[in-house]
């Protein structure tokens, strides 16, 4: 019995290597089997997704199908009413193109513009309610001076004798006044200019009412001048006029050859 013992541990030390190559296998595919699970894990995964996109599709497809088969549309504008039908009698499939659907909403898409611009037009032609009055008087004009006017007098009306522009015949040079041709919103302006050492005081009026003051002062040795622009709300054959502010008497208001330094312009932007 003792003599076999030698020959039984032998025999065991002869496995134990081959036992731990086998376990080093054994863990190998273990390894192995871990990494194949997880791939699959994720292809179940992917499958999961690719199957809630191919519903989705799906039902976008039977929505277009819809769509397609009848496609009743209105394209309303004030007064009138344009309708498109669309008729497919070829059901949709899944090599099916959606070219003619989409072309149709083009051809709905033009109809619709061409709508709007005839009811645009017929607008414009029979002047509804909406439409905004359309200016047909025009009127505008920009006054200067040629020479310097000396020696002031109180409540002296500015004529501007240089007429640039007198679209309309508006204003009336002997009189230095603007006359609205009709009732609107005009855009009105004066600029006012001294020469140094010099000051001066003009007031804009409409009719019988002060609208502005200008008061350049130039009495710090420099040049000045002071300029403003006013939309008016005008009646037909109200005057606008510039003249001297009390207290202006015997000053001068300067011309430099026609330079526009001292201008009276104007413009009527619409009717009303």
């Amino acid at each position: 019995m003792f003599v076999a013992l030698p020959i039984l541990v032998q025999g065991l030390l002869i496995l134990i290597p081959h036992c731990k190559a086998t376990n080093d296998k054994i863990a190998a595919m273990l390894s192995r089997l871990e990494v194949v699970e997880k791939k699959v894990e994720q292809v179940e995964k992917e499958n999961e997704a690719l199957k809630k996109e191919n519903k989705r599709i799906s039902e976008k497809l039977e929505t277009c199908e819809c769509a397609n088969s009848q496609t009743n549309i209105d394209v309303k504008g004030p007064g009138e009413t344009v309708q498109v039908k669309y008729n497919n009698k070829n059901k949709l499939n899944g090599t099916t193109s959606l070219r003619p659907l989409s072309s149709q909403f083009q051809n709905v898409k033009t109809l619709n513009s061409e709508a709007h611009k005839r009811h645009y037009r017929k607008r414009l032609s029979l002047g509804t309610p909406s439409t905004t009055i359309a200016t047909t008087t025009r009127m505008a004009f920009l006054a200067g001076l040629s020479k310097p006017i000396t020696s002031l007098g109180s409540h002296q009306a500015i004529n501007y004798d240089l007429v640039l522009t007198n679209e309309g015949q508006a204003y009336d040079s002997l009189r230095g006044h603007m006359v609205a041709p009709v009732k609107g919103l005009y855009l009105v302006s004066a600029c006012v200019f001294v020469d140094p050492n010099n000051y001066l005081a003009l007031d804009l009026f409409k009719n019988g009412q002060l609208i502005a003051n200008f008061f350049p002062d130039g009495r710090g040795g420099h040049y000045d001048s002071e300029s403003k622009t006013l939309p008016l709300v005008l009646e037909k054959e109200d005057i606008v006029w510039m003249r001297t502010h009390p207290g202006s008497e015997g000053h001068e208001l300067s011309a430099h050859g026609g330079s526009l330094y001292n201008s009276f312009p104007g413009v009527l932007l619409y009717e009303m």
